[in-house]
């Protein structure tokens, strides 16, 4: 139940766990609390909830659904074969590739091979071996479980859909036990996304900004998000941490571990948690707002089991494509810092709220240091800022001096 509206959300238990989506504001908490209603009547079928239908005969595919989407899954690989998007009435997958395909490229020998990627001599595409099943369904989430081993490693994945979350998650596990050498061709291990649609460039996220680089097949580094763009739609290939891509044409695909030697002789053996998702959306990546759902992959939501609280936001700002990047006590241990980020290119004024008693703001460089202009006074909790294109805009922010009793 949502503490401060009293109103029931949808939840499911599975395991040990009890799922719902919670919606809660900048910087800040909300409070949902567990109820247990013994007189409660059976729910009827809710429409928006997300379904999996198993395979029933070789050959057919598994089947996930929710409001948003529909996959088809291969049960011989757990690649998808089909994603439609229902809100863009359109088929994203390549008619003639599967998107999340893993490939094992062999890197052919070369000096210094944790830092480079050596020339491929040749591709293994898993396009069968899998064990696949329903791995479960319910109110908020649904998905199909992929189970495999390759060489002498195993890959365990879940492929998620949720009920209000335009995403798709695959969950991953990877046994990583492939060994690299100097006299012999090196696997890594690579997911490829072949889309319906191409781009010549792609848009991938740095240190607070993003940039635009051809799609000419290059590994590149990027952080939370890769978008491959299209005519009024994109499709962002999000990550929690991996972040070596490549893009050519039609294909975008991520590097998930790799069997380098030199100078580390085993940097990649042993065990690995990661999750990659595809966010399609109407609209350019900035429209989305697709580093800010990179952002919601990477740094989730922390869970507190505590006296339940209403919602309440610290700070918050009031203009897409503001990054808030930090709340964080001075370095000087006097008073707190915030710092914003103009990510869509252009000049912006706009407001913050403060959740705390908040008296001005002073302007400083990176290192918190005045820059000499007029405080900004805040005013019933709110402040109005300017930012420059892509600028790194850093505040210190006064709160009131306690007032001492002699």
């Amino acid at each position: 139940v949502d503490v401060a509206s009293g109103r029931p959300v949808p939840s499911q238990v599975q395991e040990a766990e009890i799922l719902f989506t919670a919606s809660v504001p900048a910087l800040g908490t909300a409070g949902y609390r567990i109820v247990q209603d013994r007189k409660a009547k059976p729910q009827k079928p809710d429409p928006d909830a997300p379904r999996a239908v198993p395979s029933q005969r070789p050959r057919q595919p598994h089947l996930l659904e929710n409001r948003y989407f529909r996959l088809a899954i291969s049960a011989a690989s757990g690649a998808v074969t089909s994603l439609f998007d229902k809100r863009l009435n359109r088929e994203l997958v390549s008619p003639s590739e599967p998107a999340n395909l893993l490939q094992l490229c062999y890197e052919k020998p070369h000096g210094m091979s944790a830092w480079t990627i050596g020339p491929i001599s040749r591709i293994e595409n898993l396009l069968d071996g899998a064990e696949t099943q329903m791995a479960y369904q319910g109110a908020v989430k649904a998905a199909i479980r992929v189970d495999r081993s390759f060489g002498k490693s195993h890959l365990k994945q879940e492929i998620v859909i949720h009920r209000d979350i335009p995403r798709i998650d695959f969950v991953t596990e990877i046994d990583w036990q492939e060994v690299g050498g100097p006299q012999t061709d090196s696997p890594m291990l690579k997911v490829a996304f072949p889309w319906a649609h191409s781009s010549p460039t792609c848009i991938r996220e740095i240190p607070f900004g993003h940039i635009a680089s051809p799609a000419n097949g290059t590994e590149i580094p990027s952080l939370t998000f890769l978008e491959l763009p299209g005519e009024g739609f994109g499709i962002a290939l999000l990550n929690d941490c991996k972040y070596g891509h490549d893009a050519k044409g039609n294909t975008v695909r991520l590097t998930l571990v790799r069997a380098a030697y030199d100078p580390d002789p085993l940097p990649d053996i042993g065990h690995h948690s990661l999750t990659y998702s595809v966010f399609p959306h109407p609209g350019d990546w900035k429209e989305a707002e697709a580093w800010k759902r990179g952002h919601e992959l990477s740094s989730p939501l922390r869970i507190i089991d505590g006296p339940s609280s209403n919602r309440r936001s610290w700070a918050a700002v009031d203009a897409p494509g503001v990054d808030l990047s930090a709340l964080k006590r001075a370095d000087d241990g006097e008073g707190l810092v915030v710092r914003l980020v103009e990510m869509h290119g252009r000049r912006v004024r706009f407001g913050i709220d403060f959740g705390f008693k908040a008296q001005e703001l002073r302007k400083c460089d990176l290192r918190e240091r005045p820059i000499g202009r007029k405080p900004i006074k805040v005013v019933k909790g709110r402040a109005s800022l300017e930012l420059a294109p892509h600028e790194i805009g850093t505040w210190r922010v006064e709160t009131p001096t306690p007032r001492t009793r002699s």
